[in-house]
Order: structure tokens, then C-alpha cells, then sequence
């Protein structure tokens, strides 16, 4: 009898999309409705649950919190930018900086797009990361600085979670 291989996909798998007030809706908007388009949960987790609204206007209802889950509850999680630089310090959280840090070492796939790239690659996975421009991959860790439609960072980000862990990095050094 033949040995099976798993063949991993993205059906089914959660993905906690981390937002705060004043987020840029367009930024994960495309993303958000491929991936719910290829089977998988779209969990929004913010400061509160309820409607968080972007900077223009749109809103997203947010089921978690940072207080209630962690980046664990997730297979993948993904950091969205907002409009201007008081969107970047309300993301210099415990909570937000812990998600990330948690979900690097247990390499899981990880998102950030516009301004949440400099908080990612500075603040949260200082060392870790680096940021290319434009839809970059480094270290299962996806970035997109310009999300357009969506459908790049979408496919990449799926790419990895595909995998269902970015078994390659390195995460000895994490305190999470």
C-alpha cells in the first residue's frame, strides 16, 4: 500500500486579523474576501469587540479581543496598517506585540500591510524580519506594502499557510 502524503490547504484554516480603530479598510478588504472565497475563517480581533471602524469609514466586526484571545486561537494571523502615525501607536500594545512575537514562534504564517510593516519589522519581530517593498516574503512572515486588489498578498500569505507552518524559521531566541 502506498505511503499518503497530507496535502495541506487553506480550507478551513482561521486567520485573526488584528485591527484597531482607524485601520485602512482597503488594505485587507481584497485579502479578506479571497480568503473567505478559498474556504477559510476570517476572525477579526481588536481593542474591543464590535464594529471597528476604518479611517474611511467602513467598518469590521470584531468577535476578540486582545485581552480574550491569543495568536494561538489562529492559524495564521495578520497585522493591518491604518492611515497615519497614531494608527502605528495604538498597535505598541503588550497584547498586539505579544500576538505576533507567539505567532512567530510558533511559526505560524504572519501578515502585516502599510504602516503595520515598520511596527512589525521594528518593534515586534526586531531582527527577525526585513522588508523588501512591495509584497514581500521573508521568513514565512508576508508584507505588502501597496495591497492593491489583494490578490498578491493574498496568494502569498496562502502560500505559506498552505504549509500550515513555516517550519524553516528559527524561533529559539523568542520569548513568547
Amino acid at each position: 500500500m502506498p505511503e499518503l502524503t497530507p496535502a495541506f490547504t487553506c480550507e478551513g484554516r482561521k486567520v485573526g486579523i488584528y485591527v484597531v480603530p482607524g485601520f485602512n479598510y482597503d488594505e485587507i478588504a481584497g485579502a479578506s474576501a479571497i480568503f473567505q472565497a478559498a474556504g477559510m475563517m476570517v476572525k477579526y480581533v481588536s481593542n474591543a469587540t464590535g464594529p471597528v471602524t476604518s479611517s474611511g469609514g467602513k467598518s469590521v466586526t470584531a468577535e476578540f479581543t486582545f485581552e480574550n484571545s491569543r495568536s494561538t486561537y489562529y492559524d495564521a494571523v495578520i497585522f493591518v496598517g491604518g492611515a497615519d502615525d497614531s494608527y502605528v501607536k495604538s498597535l505598541k500594545v503588550g497584547r498586539v506585540i505579544h500576538a505576533a512575537r507567539e505567532a512567530f514562534m510558533h511559526k505560524k504564517a504572519i501578515g502585516a500591510t502599510g504602516n503595520a510593516i515598520p511596527w512589525l519589522t521594528t518593534s515586534a519581530l526586531a531582527g527577525d524580519v526585513s522588508f523588501q517593498g512591495g509584497v514581500t516574503m521573508d521568513n514565512g512572515v508576508v508584507m505588502a506594502d501597496n495591497v492593491g486588489t489583494g490578490a498578491e498578498f493574498a496568494e502569498k500569505f496562502m502560500g505559506v499557510l498552505s504549509k500550515h507552518r513555516f517550519w524553516a524559521r528559527e524561533v529559539d531566541h523568542i520569548a513568547a
